[in-house]
């Protein structure tokens, strides 16, 4: 059936192919036979010794097996100029190119969003100019000869890349991220004149990640980049990722700089552990998980609100901002819900939490509070924004951000306390010599 020197990827897409034509043709004979019967005039549409309720039951299972609609356009060529003639006629060649295009997309679990990829756009055009008659690659063919062409144009790149460190100098930023399966992955960057290198993945998950450890990791990527080009690290605020970069600022000419945008989030942190707000967001998490909770009243809540609200997070301290934000946009479609005739019937009604629930949204010290906090977080979050923006470097900006993020924050009036954690934070790792050379 299939030729002795042919790769056993090259028979799953030869056998895909005859599936497909396969499907095809019974689908046409199908139609054939339905549009045929059709035409005929006089002819009774039920089969006679053929119950109703059986020709039913063997249209309906017919049915359920037929595939879509895909005509093979890459069989023989007497096929092929066929069935194109057959699919464009009509004049609607835009719409058939998209069925066409979308059929891939459906079928084989693409996202839709890939649509947007430059690769695929240049698929498209490439197929266009290249005309009839080319053959799409095998399977075989992308992972095993397009695949090493493909690693050899990005090795150039890099390489490319690397002869711009030894002019300009870089920058090497690592971003750590532990999985909820406890898989801890460290990913190193090389930043240089407007261009960003993914150079490794570190997994360090078998390791204890103190400063010792976090010290020789580093060492090892500096020696890797070239320690004459590296100008500066970015790292987070660990403790360990602190001790570090101060010590490979004494053996290494370079700077260890903070990222700036966790900074800010450490500030959020700072502030959720005051009481008075650890309440404020306490209380909305309960609001939220008693809605989210059960079933019946987080139907009822999306009708009244017209979408969700968002929780606040367990780790990402910011969130908090959202959430809160998001419940002080709702909360009169959630009063709404609640001084409602279907919530006084329902059940929930009359439990101790739902009870206590109505009381909460129907306290006005209560979204005061929840106000002024808001108000209180909404300058750090534009700053944090802003921060971790990938549009424009934000180092040269640093500076200039938290003097008007102090401004608006005594414009709202906020409290000496707050001003103390940012003064805190900002002495301890904002406040950098290569924030103000920025500047």
């Amino acid at each position: 059936m299939y030729p002795a020197d042919m790769h056993p990827d090259e028979r799953d897409a030869y056998r895909s192919a005859v599936r497909a034509s396969k499907a095809s043709e019974w689908e046409r004979e199908q139609y054939e036979n339905i549009v045929g019967s059709k035409r005929k005039t006089g002819e009774s549409s039920q089969s006679p010794g053929l119950p109703s309720m059986m020709r039913k039951s063997h249209s309906m299972r017919h049915s359920q097996q037929s595939p879509p609609l895909a005509p093979s356009l890459y069989k023989s060529s007497a096929a092929k100029q066929k069935n194109i003639k057959d699919i464009f006629k009509g004049g609607a060649i835009k719409e058939t190119m998209g069925r066409l295009i979308s059929k891939f997309f459906i079928y084989e679990s693409v996202a839709p969003a890939k649509a947007k990829s430059h690769h695929f756009k240049n698929m498209i055009i490439g197929a266009q100019q290249a005309g009839m008659g080319i053959e799409p690659p095998s399977p075989f063919d992308i992972k095993n000869k397009y695949l090493e062409m493909e690693y050899r144009e990005m090795e150039a790149y890099v390489n490319q890349q690397r002869e711009k460190w030894k002019t300009y100098g870089c920058t090497i930023m690592s971003d750590g991220w532990t999985g909820p399966t406890k898989l801890s992955i460290i990913n190193f960057m090389v930043y240089s004149k407007g261009s960003t290198v993914f150079l490794k993945s570190v997994d360090a998950s078998n390791y204890i990640k103190d400063h010792k450890y976090i010290y020789d990791l580093l060492k090892t990527v500096i020696k890797e980049v070239g320690k004459e080009n590296v100008v500066q690290i970015v790292t987070d605020n660990g403790s360990a990722f602190m001790k570090a970069g101060k010590q490979l600022m004494k053996k290494y000419n370079l700077y260890w700089t903070p990222c700036a945008a966790h900074c800010i989030d450490l500030i959020f942190e700072d502030i959720g552990k005051r009481p008075s707000v650890i309440e404020v967001i306490n209380n909305a998490r309960k609001i939220t998980n008693f809605i989210y909770n059960h079933g019946w009243l987080l139907a009822q809540m999306r009708l009244y609100c017209g979408g969700d609200i968002v929780r606040p997070g367990a780790i990402r301290f910011a969130t908090n901002y959202i959430a809160l934000d998001s419940l002080l946009k709702k909360r009169v479609d959630l009063k709404k819900l609640f001084m409602s005739d279907d919530w006084a019937q329902h059940k929930l009604s009359r439990t101790k939490h739902g009870r206590e629930l109505e009381q909460l949204l129907f306290d006005h010290a209560y979204w005061d509070r929840m106000t002024n906090i808001v108000s209180l977080y909404e300058p750090l979050y534009v700053v944090l924004r802003l921060m971790d923006s990938e549009v424009v470097p934000t180092m040269p900006f640093v500076y200039e951000l938290m003097h008007v993020m102090k401004t608006n924050l005594t414009r709202q009036g906020a409290g000496d306390w707050m001003f103390k954690i940012i003064q805190d934070r900002w002495e301890k790792t904002l406040k950098h010599p290569l924030h103000a050379a920025g500047t």
